[in-house]
């Protein structure tokens, strides 16, 4: 293992410590889409159609944001995309006890988490939300991660502003008293067992589209990466089914020391290596960026 920063990660992982150039940016004259509301609930036929759905059914008022298009850039693999859970600190103990973080549908709860992040209405649109016409599976049935730290809902939590997404009873809290369990893609996919999904948006919204077979899923992740700039991979999530072993967090990030302390003795006391690191911008109030009109 490499050597690490002063916030526990590996050399040129972390933004603080490793900040990424500022890249050159043009300006292109903006390009427009009309769709018809129509088309929104219908992927378009390509070859990669059949593992590719998008819902029939709007299950929420979040608007659809869009972005100029960014030039595309060549991607090696997607196996260093990062993953992030976010769950409450309180709910970690019953988390390594049963070794596996589980889909919200699961029938192997024992107890339902302490605290929840999301509003009892969105986990019931996501109970309703199927992933695809050929299958019955909601996506309430996969264990959620976003791609970012600062996906749009945990940016909105950190900074206080309105999302139906987000339980009442949790608007306003400290982000210091939640944490973030990190993987990898690679990670992810080494049980080989568990159905994965990638979306490019919130599961929730009509037009959001399903790759469901590996190559789709490859395929959508790599034109997110590719458009870094886009809202699309902040809202984007991976899901994958039933349940996802402990032993493949890679990472479990903090906002301060009281609650790394408290998470490496818990892991300590099962046995667990998992590393811990504090990092506090995850958890402070995003920073507002105003976008300039096209």
């Amino acid at each position: 293992m490499g050597e690490e920063c002063i916030h526990g990660f590996e050399s040129g992982l972390c933004d603080s410590c490793f900040p990424k150039p500022t890249p050159l940016v043009t300006t292109p004259t903006p390009r427009v889409a009309r769709i018809a509301p129509a088309q929104l609930r219908t992927v378009v036929p390509s070859a990669s159609a059949s593992s590719t759905s998008s819902r029939s059914a709007t299950r929420s008022s979040a608007p659809r944001r869009t972005a100029t298009p960014a030039p595309m850039v060549t991607l090696l693999g997607v196996g260093e995309q990062r993953l992030y859970h976010i769950t409450h600190l309180s709910n970690l103990a019953a988390i390594i006890k049963t070794g596996c973080l589980l889909a919200d549908s699961s029938t192997a709860w024992g107890r339902r988490p302490t605290v929840e992040l999301t509003s009892p209405e969105s986990r019931e649109v996501r109970r309703d939300a199927v992933i695809s016409d050929d299958s019955s599976a909601t996506v309430a049935s996969y264990v959620p991660f976003f791609l970012s730290p600062d996906s749009d809902m945990w940016c909105n939590f950190r900074n206080q502003d309105p999302d139906v997404r987000i339980a009442p009873a949790v608007a306003g809290s400290p982000a210091s008293g939640f944490i973030m369990l990190v993987s990898t893609v690679t990670k992810a996919l080494e049980s080989g067992t568990a159905a994965v999904v990638v979306t490019d948006g919130d599961p929730a919204v009509a037009a959001t589209r399903f790759a469901t077979t590996p190559d789709a899923n490859e395929r959508m992740l790599r034109n997110l990466r590719a458009h870094e700039d886009s809202p699309a991979i902040l809202s984007a999530e991976y899901l994958v089914s039933e349940c996802f072993d402990f032993s493949l967090i890679t990472l479990i990030a903090v906002g301060n020391d009281r609650t790394r302390d408290d998470v490496k003795a818990q892991l300590k006391a099962a046995g667990r290596p998992t590393k811990v690191s504090v990092y506090p911008p995850w958890f402070q109030k995003p920073e507002k960026v105003e976008l300039l009109p096209a």
